[in-house]
């Protein structure tokens, strides 16, 4: 329904400060004063134009009912705010993604319709940590958390995709992560963890320049897309190109070129408006050369 929009100004009955990170605090979320700022910084953000919303820390539930347990129904509250940041958006082509806290869905409070309208309210989850664990920043041992990796699979039963994040910067390491991954339908991504790099994921390591291939699709972008995902195609030499596009199992779904194509630099976009929400896998082949990227389409 209709929200007031109202000033919001931080109070310290809102926060906690947080002695392990210094400068963060633990919010008290439920507070209406809070989740005010929230929605002005909601409108923020849908004028600006962006594609959806990427929310962290959703586990801090968990901090509010058993660490520091002022609020033994944190997990309700959290998992209604997470609806409601769905439902303020619910007008717009924004898509809707928590990071972590996938286990908020089985808790004494949630389960149930609860959870069902959670599952409703997300386009999808996003992860960190759950094959490489460990007390290191970066390439941490292989550790693969199999509670949570059963818990994601209820996740994409669901029909949400999970965007799964490790950082790793070693390329025998990434490309073991990434079969991993991908064998339990996650859409893998590998990177540093500090926040001021910038970094193109699923590298060879940091500052490293692999040579480029022949041919080359870049990223596609927006990321999540809908309905339309767009990339670059660099040929090196001319060719004669198939661009396809097909779903992770390898059903066809649609042919974007087929002939030849001099070398150059191609703008492209994939409509994907006739299908549905989903990964898929944009190749480009020729005779000599073959290279794949991901799209993923949420709608």
């Amino acid at each position: 329904g209709d929200r007031v929009r109202v000033t919001g100004e931080i109070t310290e009955r809102m926060l906690l400060y947080h002695p392990d990170w210094p400068g963060n605090f633990k919010v008290r979320f439920r507070h209406p004063e809070w989740q005010a700022i929230i929605f002005q910084w909601l409108d923020r953000i849908t004028a600006q134009g962006f594609s959806g919303v990427y929310m962290d820390i959703i586990d801090a539930y968990y901090y509010w009912s058993e660490e520091n347990p002022e609020n033994p129904q944190a997990d309700a509250d959290m998992a209604e705010f997470v609806i409601d940041i769905s439902d303020y958006l619910s007008d717009t082509d924004m898509v809707v993604i928590p990071q972590n806290g996938s286990f908020i869905v089985v808790e004494d409070d949630v389960e149930g319709l609860l959870a069902n309208q959670y599952f409703a309210a997300i386009d999808a989850i996003g992860v960190e940590d759950v094959f490489y664990y460990g007390d290191l920043d970066e390439d941490n041992p292989h550790n693969p958390d199999l509670e949570r990796i059963a818990m994601l699979a209820e996740y994409r039963a669901q029909g949400k995709a999970v965007l799964s994040v490790e950082y790793l910067t070693q390329p025998t390491t990434i490309e073991a992560y990434v079969a991993e991954a991908e064998s339990h339908d996650f859409i893998p991504y590998a990177s540093v963890r500090a926040l001021n790099v910038l970094q193109d994921g699923l590298g060879t390591g940091v500052g490293a320049t692999p040579p480029r291939p022949a041919i080359f699709l870049s990223h596609t972008w927006p990321n999540p897309a809908n309905p339309q995902a767009h990339f670059t195609l660099i040929l090196d030499q001319a060719a004669d190109l198939h661009l396809e596009v097909f779903t992770p199992d390898g059903r066809h779904v649609e042919t974007l070129h087929a002939g030849p194509m001099d070398a150059g630099e191609y703008p492209m976009s994939w409509n994907s408006g006739a299908h549905p929400s989903g990964l898929y896998l944009i190749r480009a082949h020729s005779a000599e050369y073959t290279y794949m990227r991901k799209a993923l389409i949420l709608k």
